[in-house]
């Protein structure tokens, strides 16, 4: 009874290593994408002009691209608004009054935008702007602040080339600031150590994985068989 037990234990264990070995540097090679995948990050500044505005700001905006982005320029596309403005991961707009937009205030507020992607312009040379690559998406971006003053304010980043806004109604009860958003930088995320470490560890599994199932297959001799 007992030795029955022990050839079952043993049965079982050798079948759970062979799945193992079998499925081992398979799975390995499905998880070591997700591991290397890095992010670019995509910096630009405020490059303000006269066009109507009442007045002129200064900030920088920077979204999270997902992957490797080449460039000069991109166009990367998202499922939704939502995730678009996710990749809004750094944001801070000074208006010429000295009212400032957080990235907290740009995440608390609608983003609308169509097709959902983010993507520069070729080169150009905008009116009162040096020749660069800079924000092409159509995007109209609205919420709340509540500035210095303590009063709840609306605002509205508007389109690429186009305006930031602070307060509604008439001109002379708001603050528009005309400019574009310059690229000034795209910067690939680097992997953090333990993504490294993880990514040699994998490559060791899998590479150790792949030589125990080539020294199974290479002819090893039965046990029991008679040598040569």
């Amino acid at each position: 009874m007992g030795a029955s037990r022990l050839e079952r234990k043993g049965f079982l264990r050798n079948i759970r290593r062979g799945l193992l070995r079998a499925a081992g540097p398979a799975a390995l090679l499905a998880v070591l994408p997700l591991a290397v995948r890095a992010d670019t990050l995509a910096t630009f500044d405020w490059i303000p002009f006269s066009n109507g505005g009442s007045g002129t700001g200064s900030g920088d905006l920077i979204l999270t691209l997902p992957g490797t982005v080449a460039g000069p320029g991109f166009d990367v596309s998202f499922s939704s608004a939502s995730a678009a403005l996710a990749a809004i991961t750094g944001f801070s707009y000074t208006f010429s009054n000295g009212d400032i937009l957080t990235l907290a205030d740009v995440h608390t507020g609608t983003l609308q935008m169509n097709p959902t992607s983010w993507e520069t312009t070729d080169t150009i040379t905008p009116a009162g702007a040096p020749t660069g690559l800079y924000l092409g998406t159509n995007f109209s971006l609205s919420g709340d602040v509540t500035p210095a003053d303590g009063i709840l304010t609306p605002f509205l980043l508007d389109s690429a080339g186009g305006s930031v806004t602070l307060g509604a109604g008439a001109a002379e009860l708001r603050i528009t600031d005309t400019g574009y958003w310059e690229l000034t930088s795209l910067t690939p995320v680097p992997l953090p150590a333990t993504g490294l470490l993880l990514m040699s560890g994998l490559a060791m599994l899998a590479a150790a994985g792949w030589r125990r199932r080539a020294v199974q297959s290479g002819g090893r001799c039965p046990r029991g068989a008679a040598a040569g």
